[in-house]
């Protein structure tokens, strides 16, 4: 799934990556052109594994990253990274490119670090953990969205998530009816801060995410809208 971002990137094919590397200790397989990439990979894979593994979630066997030193012609404007669930991979551009393409508009408002850079890795991982766990045919796009912004901010740098959350100065969703696929189209970023604040004043996140993977919180929005 793909992350929804503030980044304007061009649809151009990309060569694949020369190297392959296991991230130690984790389910997670890099194909990269550059090591300290294939380092930032495996740092958020670490992250996005533990914090998953927290909420309940059973982690697949193999996790295959694949870092783009140049945007797949599948990526759509405003896309770094991309979960594909037909074939179990997660791509996302390099550090480098990411930097380059997200220059004259940085996501969250926050130029690119190496922090906010691991932020979006540990986004698409959580697209790739939770995907399996979903138990409906095509989940929605807020109940995806809303469990990989959750998982990315929660896992953030301290200090960078206290920039974004100081940058846009917004509330949690005050009810469920407003975790929409609407207001994250209209605003990728803004659902994602929204979502996690939502999701820090949870008594019981575990109760939740298991909502969005079994349907209900779908079947009760659809319910709302008869």
């Amino acid at each position: 799934m793909a992350t929804g971002l503030l980044v304007s990137v061009a649809a151009v094919s990309s060569a694949e990556p020369a190297y392959e590397r296991q991230c130690h200790e984790t389910p997670v397989r890099v194909s990269h052109s550059n090591g300290a990439d294939a380092d930032l990979v495996c740092a958020a894979a670490t992250q996005a594994i533990d914090f998953m593994r927290r909420q309940g979630f059973r982690i697949a066997a193999m996790m295959p990253v694949r870092v783009l030193d140049e945007p797949l012609i599948t990526f759509r404007d405003g896309e770094l990274g991309r979960f594909d669930g037909g074939r179990l991979e997660t791509s996302i551009l390099s550090f480098e490119a990411a930097r380059v393409a997200s220059r004259d508009d940085p996501p969250f408002g926050i130029a690119m670090n190496e922090h906010l850079y691991r932020s979006f890795v540990v986004h698409e991982l959580a697209h790739a953990i939770a995907h399996p766990s979903f138990e409906v045919g095509r989940p929605s796009v807020e109940a995806q969205e809303y469990i990989a912004y959750s998982a990315q901010l929660a896992t953030m740098h301290p200090p960078l998530r206290r920039a974004i959350l100081h940058h846009y100065r917004l509330e949690a969703f005050a009810s469920e009816s407003e975790i929409t696929e609407l207001y994250y189209a209209f605003d990728p970023a803004a659902f994602g801060v929204k979502a996690y604040l939502h999701f820090d004043a949870l008594l019981d996140t575990q109760a939740f995410y298991r909502r969005l993977l079994t349907g209900e919180f779908q079947r009760r929005q659809r319910g709302r809208w008869r």
